[in-house]
């Protein structure tokens, strides 16, 4: 009986640290008012592109350089600020994304424990030392670290949020000011 249960842990560990590795930040969309939008990650800009990948793109890089389809366009110090701040909050929004990965993760980790708990703690119940009152309180224990992370994982989602609130008004602000961006129907 005790065997069973390291080699049950051994068998969920994997799928538990699966979702620990997601850090895909290429082709997401971060603006809920444009579905069309994607966005890609990278150290010293963040390229911005039509959902149909189509050869068209627009980089905004982190000193508020703007690039249209490779092309430099030349901004005045209030849209180079804008396009720094546009910058700006896509790093944020990407860094409290992972945050939330990774927290997400170790609660799929726990959960994978309490499952291994559950399995192991019926098999437990077949002792006379371990009734269904035992097995009980040892759910409730792990469960309630589960539901403090995930209370904890809210913050993060409401951060986020509030992120693509602000890229969405800076980038409304962005392509009314920058003519350029304005002429392009998918931006």
């Amino acid at each position: 009986m005790r065997k069973i249960a390291p080699i049950l842990f051994m068998l969920l560990l994997p799928l538990a640290l699966g979702a620990m590795h997601i850090h895909d930040f290429d082709d997401m969309n971060l603006i809920d008012s444009n579905k069309d939008l994607r966005f890609s990650f990278h150290s010293e800009y963040v390229k911005i592109y039509p959902e149909n990948r189509s050869s068209e793109n627009v980089k905004i890089y982190n000193d508020g350089k703007l690039f249209i389809n490779g092309q430099e366009v030349k901004l005045n110090p209030y849209e180079q600020k804008l396009a720094v701040e546009y910058f700006t909050l896509c790093n944020s929004m990407k860094k409290e994304i992972k945050i939330l990965v990774d927290k997400a993760a170790d609660i799929a980790e726990e959960a994978g424990k309490i499952g291994v708990t559950a399995v192991a703690g019926v098999l437990r119940m077949l002792s006379p030392f371990y009734d269904a009152e035992d097995f009980e309180e040892d759910i409730e224990v792990k469960s309630s670290n589960v539901k403090a992370k995930a209370d904890e994982l809210e913050k993060y989602g409401d951060r986020i949020e509030e992120l693509s609130d602000d890229l969405n008004k800076n980038h409304k602000r962005l392509k009314m000011r920058v003519d350029a961006l304005y002429k392009l129907s998918w931006f």
